[in-house]
């Protein structure tokens, strides 16, 4: 009897699956036994359906396989489009109108940040100072909680100009190290090494993000939120050159000192690029969701549960990834009190994480919590501080000291 061609093909099919998984194998030579009995009949079974289905979708005409890959990657492209149409549509938004663009971002911001209780939103009072508003001569003198919090700020904003800027030239020279004299010389060359190195790209970015591009010459503002009982701070880059802080949080704060460690940690969040790293990532995972999506291996039978499964992986990634940034920028935060002009207590962020512990009603981390725990947080940072004043000592021992002729004319100068 003549077999079929599909007959044909998927009895040699099996046919070489079954020598294939018959108790031993040949591997450079050497027979191998498989580790335990191996099921025939449910192997047969098994890989009998396989190559039915293979032999099906090679008997299918070209216009339906062809219609089957064009779906594959049509949801992908459908996403890029609505991503690419909003993002023009927010463009046009934002130049037609500014102030009132600003100020629906503005809103929006506050209402992500703060918990959707009813009573709150809706009433929330804010309150905008700037860097021109502490200039004022007539606000030298006024030592309300916002004026307070805000040149605390100022100082630690001038601070990250300072660090970011010490950091881009240790890059730069870095890069010109790796060089001779020649290509030095050349001006044009070494911006072009300056652009493809990664750490030099870092630092510009970072001060983009403190000191805004050439267009963006706006003083920083400190927006102050009341009416609400969330104790938070934050920074964002949608709106650059802003601190959000909540006036409960000064209220929960116990000094000046804790409010300038909560400073510096946002600004710290911001130098290192934190909320971009984080808006990278969550785009890859959702792209790989909207992917899965489209190509539907099981006809929508088992597509939702495994999608279902990466969203549960991808917060979790998430979560993870912003743990490590809530440490990173308690490191550089502090770092960031400790160099400033303030002369604040370092050991203030450990007290305050440690208070916010006997508070808390779950210390233990899970994977889907965005911090650490407040006392792991309250132990690393009290390490931290007592490195940092051991190192803040010697760098002041070093530092050759002023005759006091020259501390008077220092003095004279700051205050004319």
């Amino acid at each position: 009897m003549i077999m079929q061609p599909a007959q044909f093909s998927s009895s040699l099919l099996m046919k070489n699956i079954h020598m294939s998984l018959r108790g031993c194998a040949l591997h450079n030579g050497a027979r191998i036994r498989w580790p335990g009995a191996v099921n025939h009949k449910l192997v047969q079974r098994s890989y009998s359906k396989m190559a039915q289905q293979i032999v099906l979708w090679r008997q299918q005409p070209f216009l339906e396989k062809a219609g089957h890959y064009l779906r594959l990657i049509r949801l992908p492209i459908v996403a890029y489009g609505i991503y690419t149409i909003g993002y023009r549509q927010g463009i046009i938004d934002s130049h037609q109108n500014p102030l009132k663009f600003q100020q629906d971002l503005l809103e929006g911001i506050i209402k992500a940040y703060i918990p959707a209780n009813s009573e709150e939103i809706g009433d929330v009072e804010v309150n905008i100072l700037s860097e021109t508003d502490l200039k004022d001569k007539r606000n030298v003198g006024r030592v309300d909680s916002s004026f307070r919090m805000a040149r605390v700020a100022t100082q630690l904003v001038q601070q990250a100009h300072k660090y970011v800027d010490a950091e881009l030239h240790k890059a730069k020279e870095a890069v010109k190290s790796r060089f001779p004299d020649s290509t030095i010389a050349n001006e044009e060359k070494l911006q072009e090494e300056f652009q493809k190195d990664k750490d030099v790209t870092f630092w510009t970015q970072a001060k983009t993000r403190i000191a805004g591009d050439e267009l963006n010459a706006e003083p920083w503002r400190f927006v102050f939120v009341g009416n609400t009982l969330s104790v938070n701070a934050w920074v964002t880059e949608v709106l650059p050159k802003r601190i959000f802080i909540t006036k409960s949080m000064y209220s929960f704060a116990n000094s000046m000192d804790e409010i300038a460690f909560i400073l510096g940690h946002e600004l710290a969040h911001l130098v290192l690029g934190h909320v971009s790293k984080s808006n990278k990532l969550e785009l890859q995972m959702r792209t790989t969701e909207i992917v899965l999506l489209s190509l539907d291996p099981t006809a929508g039978v088992v597509t939702f549960g495994v999608v279902a499964l990466l969203d549960l992986v991808r917060r979790a990634v998430e979560m993870a990834l912003c743990r490590d940034h809530e440490r990173e920028a308690d490191e550089l935060g502090l770092r960031l009190v400790a160099l400033s002009d303030g002369d604040f207590d370092l050991k203030a962020g450990a007290k305050f994480m440690y208070r916010l512990h006997t508070m808390e009603i779950k210390s233990a981390v899970t994977l889907l919590d965005t911090h650490p725990p407040s006392l792991e947080r309250a132990q690393r940072l009290y390490q931290e501080s007592q490195k940092l004043e051991v190192e803040l000592a010697k760098n002041k021992a070093d530092k050759p000291q002023l005759s006091w002729t020259k501390r008077l004319w220092s003095l004279v100068g700051s205050l004319v």
